[in-house]
């Protein structure tokens, strides 16, 4: 399907394209999330066995994360995250592949500038004065 297809391209892009200090943060963002999920159900279980009293500032908090929270079932949503996605995907990788072009003809370059100042040096060796004093 089309959102596997896209789940599993931004995955692999996610681990080749992504710099490592970047995953990194994006890495560490995700567990805060997940941990935050692990709290907000541990009070949720706690306050509906009637361990912990209600607090209605934490329900009225609860209720706008999933008020605001957008529908992502929507087939037009999940196909314009995935074309967003891509187009930043690519924007990337021919950002890394201009680099990669950039490097390697100056690399040239100079390998060229290298064997041309070789050949016109003087093949004798030049004898390198004594200091005075020694």
């Amino acid at each position: 399907t089309p959102t596997k297809k896209a789940r599993r391209f931004s995955y692999i892009c996610y681990q080749k394209l992504l710099p490592i200090k970047l995953r990194k943060l994006i890495d560490g963002k995700l567990k805060a999330l997940k941990s935050m999920d692990q709290e907000i159900r541990s009070y949720l279980d706690l306050a509906t066995d009637g361990k912990l009293p209600l607090n209605h500032e934490i329900l009225y908090y609860l209720l706008d994360v999933f008020n605001l929270h957008p529908n992502l079932n929507v087939t037009e949503l999940i196909k314009a995250f995935a074309v967003k996605t891509s187009d930043m995907i690519l924007v990337i990788y021919l950002t890394s592949l201009i680099r990669s072009v950039i490097s390697l003809h100056n690399l040239i370059n100079n390998k060229m500038l290298n064997k041309k100042y070789e050949k016109t040096e003087d093949p004798k060796p030049v004898p390198v004065p004594a200091a005075v004093g020694s």
